[in-house]
């Protein structure tokens, strides 16, 4: 009887240990769970996070490669356009629609000055070399470089730039009409404007200039800009694209000719006054439509931030998704997604009249941004690829390959969306002279090489 009474205690005891068991299992779980789910920022109270993040990675595995189509979807999805996610142990604050990227930089112009430091950008790429202007975290030393670039990038300072914008989109109609026999042949158009771009950098920069689109180094720095071993060997790089579609292009043409009817004449002295509102339009919607820096570059609040009634608390990440802004249909319209220049443009009250341009406030698209930490680029970057299209298009009617036409899609334009910045896929293009013969382009190149034969000496 012993024996039995002392079995059947010991039954008695199981349920309650395993209880025990239990309990302390789940506790542990439960504290592991929120020691992998904790973030450098407490969950932020009025404003939504999106549901489904998981332990250690948070929302990157639902971010997939696209992150600003995917923050596109999730706005749209939520009704929210602002929201908070977590990118690892990270809480990231996404802005999304045109109205709230704009009020939120250029209402909180300090507490948004700053940037976070970011361990394989910040501690790996740019441990030998330092951090660009751009990336840098809001310091004495950012002031002090910014201020310098805002006034040697500034509009008052374009006129000192004259000789470099006249022999920089000389080259590309020189090598141009050297290379597709004045249009016979089709070329990749991309290194002509990846030259174009990179030696008004390195001449406004270090006094030195790449003359030949297939230049070695000039290859190397491009292909450098893209890999993920940089620590040695970088550089910015900046790629523009036409516009597409032939009817935009005639149209800036013939705007061309009433604003200017001596092309010969305009080309050499008129290519960069940016008084040609059709081409004007042509390069603002150039900017909207491709977003070169879809996420822009991440921010860090230095302060609280006031977003309705809810604060932003200081050191949060906040993205702005210049993209997803950028073809806004709430702001934009419904057209949004398609290329339109016309969009920032009055129609000519008579069939002589130029077009009129349309009077928006300063941020006028978001692929520069805005605020306090707006590309000072900006001004320098419009005027460069005006300069390329008043050349161009007043020589030449461009027309898309036949057989490696580009993709003029805004988001599959880009080969590789999880990158910082933009990188196009590759197209070709053929040339048709505008005169039938080419004469004009043969005319005022060689003027051009005459001209120009002074501005650079190595």
């Amino acid at each position: 009887m012993v024996v039995v009474s002392d079995f059947w205690d010991s039954t008695q005891d199981v349920p309650l240990v395993l209880g025990t068991i239990f309990l302390l299992t789940t506790a542990v779980l439960w504290t592991i769970y929120n020691l992998l789910s904790r973030t450098d920022i407490p969950h932020i109270r009025g404003i939504l996070e999106i549901p489904g993040a998981l332990p250690v990675t948070g929302h990157l595995t639902q971010l997939g490669d696209d992150h600003a189509s995917t923050c596109e979807t999730w706005w749209r999805q939520y009704g929210q356009s602002v929201f908070q996610i977590r990118l690892g142990n990270t809480r990231v604050v996404v802005v999304n629609s045109f109205e709230d990227c704009k009020n939120i930089l250029i209402k909180n112009t300090k507490g948004l000055i700053d940037r976070p430091k970011l361990y394989t950008f910040h501690g790996l790429i740019s441990s030998t070399q330092g951090f660009t202007i751009g990336s840098s975290p809001w310091d004495e030393s950012c002031r002090n470089k910014r201020k310098a670039a805002s006034t040697t990038l500034s509009k008052a300072m374009m006129k000192n730039y004259h000789n470099i914008f006249d022999l920089e989109s000389y080259c590309i109609v020189r090598d141009l009409l050297r290379d597709t026999k004045n249009g016979a042949l089709e070329v990749k158009f991309r290194p002509y404007i990846q030259r174009y771009a990179l030696n008004t950098t390195l001449t406004l920069c270090y006094g030195i200039r790449m003359d030949e689109v297939y230049d070695d180094l000039l290859r190397e720095i491009l292909q450098y800009a893209r890999s993920k071993e940089l620590r040695e060997r970088r550089d910015k790089y900046l790629n523009e694209l036409l516009g597409k579609g032939i009817k935009y292009q005639d149209r800036a043409y013939e705007e061309i000719k009433k604003r200017y009817p001596d092309i010969a004449t305009a080309w050499a002295d008129n290519f960069e006054k940016e008084d040609v509102p059709y081409l004007n339009a042509v390069v603002k919607e150039a900017g909207r439509y491709y977003t070169v820096s879809n996420m822009s570059l991440p921010r860090k609040t230095m302060s609280d931030v006031r977003w309705g009634d809810a604060v932003i608390p200081k050191n949060t990440m906040v993205l702005i998704n210049a993209q997803a802004g950028n073809h806004d249909t709430d702001h934009w319209g419904p057209d949004a997604s398609t290329f339109n220049p016309e969009r920032w443009l009055e129609p000519p009250q008579l069939p002589s009249s130029l077009h009129v341009e349309k009077i928006f406030s300063s941020t006028l698209h978001l692929s520069f941004v805005a605020g306090s930490r707006s590309c000072p680029g900006a001004t320098i970057a419009s005027k460069l690829m005006y300069a390329a299209l008043f050349r161009l298009l007043s020589l030449y009617r461009i027309e898309a390959s036949k057989t490696d036409p580009p993709n003029t899609d805004y988001v599959d334009y880009n080969l590789m969306k999880s990158a910082l910045v933009a990188i196009p896929r590759d197209f070709k293009i053929k040339l048709s002279p505008r005169d039938g013969t080419g004469d004009l382009a043969r005319k005022v190149t060689k003027v051009g090489q005459e001209r120009t034969k002074e501005f650079y000496k190595e």
